[in-house]
């Protein structure tokens, strides 16, 4: 890709425990360092509002275990063989 990445301020003392960014003209391209080869890459017009969210969490409802183990929409997990 040829970014220059960034990493976080939080990085453990070997450097290769953190999330890396680059940015470039359109996009924000975010990694793990111990697995750079797999990239989230976001439209800058994302990236404020997730790192707003990721720093202050919208308050969720309190709801089950079974209930968050089930996906949106009402239908159920079904194990195939």
């Amino acid at each position: 890709m040829g970014e220059t990445w960034r990493k976080s301020t939080h990085s453990g003392e070997s450097g290769n425990d953190c999330v890396e960014i680059a940015v470039t003209t359109h996009h924000v391209h975010v990694r793990d360092s111990k697995q750079p080869h797999i990239t989230l890459t976001l439209p800058h017009r994302t990236w404020a509002p997730l790192i707003a969210t990721l720093k202050h969490p919208p308050a969720s409802p309190q709801i089950s275990a079974d209930e968050a183990a089930q996906p949106p929409g009402g239908t159920e997990w079904r194990r195939t063989a």
